[in-house]
């Protein structure tokens, strides 16, 4: 998992009409976790957008979750960053329980 998270973060080489969603001095802190179709991710604080008041952007979330629960054993995905407690969406919601891939809109693009 690690490996497809690095390259989220990196961004792609080949096609630069996709849109790059991550700070990329962004990185994984620990080594992902599955546990009952729970992967649990934990960065640094550079996955944030506004590292103040510790927001994650939505299309982050969105990605990592579209992205990394095509794998079959992934049902969602929890999200937590380094000495930070909680972390909230664009929306000032509190994000303290994993995501699944049902959370975002078919209609919504990334």
């Amino acid at each position: 998992y690690s490996s497809i998270v690095e390259n989220l973060i990196k961004g792609s080489i080949y096609n630069n009409n996709v849109l790059h969603v991550f700070n990329p001095d962004t990185i994984l802190v620990d080594e992902p976790t599955l546990n009952q179709g729970i992967l649990q991710l934990e960065f640094n604080e550079n996955i944030l957008m506004d590292p103040e008041n510790k927001i994650i952007s939505d299309e982050v979330v969105e990605t990592l979750v579209r992205t990394l629960t095509e794998q079959e054993e992934v049902e969602a995905v929890d999200i937590k960053v380094e000495n930070t407690e909680e972390v909230v969406n664009e929306n000032g919601e509190v994000d303290n329980e994993p995501v699944t891939n049902e959370s975002f809109s078919t209609t919504e693009k990334l």
